[in-house]
């Protein structure tokens, strides 16, 4: 809980030094102070978890954010049961590096680690996910209209192999793009929900943590992948 609520500190103190207003200032800060009190302990881990996700220095003018379900014909989860970075009663955290490989297929490439987020924590402020089954995030700044992510992960295909999976996105007046295609073992994926997050945004850069573009919120695209499995 000091992490989260020095987190906090920082973005009022940022949002202070970023608004020229005074007036303006101390509504930004209020607006902020009231939005995390009303969020209860676990809701302040899984709003950590995606600032969090922000995490290379330089100027960032879209983020290409999504939340991938991978299942078997049956609709069993080929997700759940991944270990992460933290302790397993979190809401999720970073997959532990030694049980994937992950590359964006970029001429400007910046990468991020994978996440995996629990459906069952992450469903009671996004309704948009199902509750029962667990998430991939994948976090790309400034992507092209096609990103191609090559994976390797045992835990959820089942082989050490590498996979491609192929996604189109489109830019919005917001700060995140949306993914309107995804291309995956010879099958096109076009069902596709939208998250319109208006929680704000935050980057921990290399010269520290800033708010960037606090009137312009992020989006996360969210999909079902079926394997034959």
């Amino acid at each position: 809980m000091k992490t989260l609520k020095f987190t906090v500190l920082l973005l009022y103190m940022l949002i202070i030094n970023s608004c020229t207003n005074k007036g303006e200032t101390e509504q930004k800060v209020e607006e902020v102070k009231a939005k995390w009190e009303e969020l209860d302990e676990e809701e302040q881990k899984v709003r950590s978890i995606l600032m969090g996700k922000i995490s290379i220095g330089g100027e960032i003018s879209c983020l290409h954010d999504i939340f991938l379900s991978f299942q078997n014909v049956s609709g069993n989860d080929l997700v759940k049961g991944m270990n992460f970075s933290g302790y397993m009663t979190d809401p999720g955290g970073f997959v532990k590096d030694e049980l994937y490989t992950l590359e964006y297929v970029l001429p400007h490439f910046q990468s991020d680690r994978m996440s995996l987020l629990k459906g069952k924590s992450f469903s009671k402020i996004f309704p948009e996910l199902n509750g029962n089954y667990d998430y991939l995030y994948f976090a790309i700044n400034n992507g092209d209209e096609k990103i191609t992510i090559k994976l390797t992960c045992t835990h959820v295909f089942g082989d050490d192999t590498v996979h491609e999976i192929v996604t189109w996105w489109k830019k919005t007046e917001r700060l995140g793009a949306l993914c309107y295609r995804i291309e995956f073992g010879g099958k096109e994926y076009n069902k596709i929900s939208y998250i319109y997050d208006d929680f704000g945004t935050i980057k921990d850069g290399l010269g520290g943590t800033e708010v960037i573009k606090i009137e312009n919120y992020r989006t996360y695209s969210v999909a079902t992948i079926i394997l034959n499995r």
